[in-house]
């Protein structure tokens, strides 16, 4: 097996399969025997995994066992595209300190670092209960607010999207509004959508902390 893909477990309908042997034994005219082998992709990139009868006691009239040769018909090969992305979120705002009834905008800001496309891509932003939601501008797909999820759907490598959303602040105090990546159909390098983490370690993830003061009123 290539070495982007590590052994699982395999299941043969004739013989035993050890370490790249599978010991098919003997095998009748008009007999069709299967072996099924199941493995973990390790790495993202163009994999080839390659099969070939090795050893036969009798002469085959068009192939030569264990010769490596592709284009006789006792070898083949399965290729797979192992693909795999690195999602990274940023989440900004115009201020971090605000008054009771003042407009906050934040801006959050997905890239795609790859080395594949990414598809399936949404992220998670529930606006804290602090804030009253007002309006909201993607560059690529929609955020619904009801569920806090903005659907981006593809995302190619190396690019690049947006979402400004617009919230009144009702609440003094200190608060946190926490974005991340919720879902994405390829593995990411080095984070796990929708695991909030909470001290947004991951670069799926990120935070802006506000602090939202009363308005002193005097007269």
């Amino acid at each position: 097996m290539p070495a982007q893909l590590q052994y699982v477990s395999s299941d043969a309908t004739q013989g035993t399969f050890s370490g790249s042997t599978w010991n098919v034994g003997d095998l009748n005219a008009g007999k069709t025997v299967t072996l099924e082998i199941t493995a973990l992709v390790l790495q993202a990139g163009n994999i080839i995994n390659i099969a070939q009868v090795e050893t036969v006691d009798q002469e085959d009239e068009d192939s030569t066992p264990g010769n490596d040769v592709p284009t006789e018909d006792d070898q083949d090969d399965a290729p797979l595209q192992a693909k795999q992305i690195d999602l990274e979120l940023t989440k900004t705002a115009n201020a971090t300190v605000v008054n009771v009834g003042d407009t906050l905008i934040t801006q959050i800001t997905v890239s795609n670092e790859g080395p594949s496309d990414a598809t399936g891509v949404s992220i998670l932003d529930n606006l804290p209960s602090e804030v009253q939601y007002v309006s909201s501008t993607a560059s690529i797909g929609a955020y619904n607010i009801n569920t806090g999820i903005w659907t981006i759907g593809d995302l190619a490598v190396n690019g690049e999207a947006t979402l400004t959303v617009k919230v009144k602040v009702l609440e003094a105090g200190s608060f946190k509004n926490v974005a991340q990546v919720a879902t994405a159909n390829e593995p990411d390098i080095d984070s796990t959508p929708n695991n909030d983490n909470g001290d947004q370690s991951e670069d799926d993830e990120d935070a802006v902390p506000v602090e939202g003061a009363r308005r002193l009123i005097i007269g």
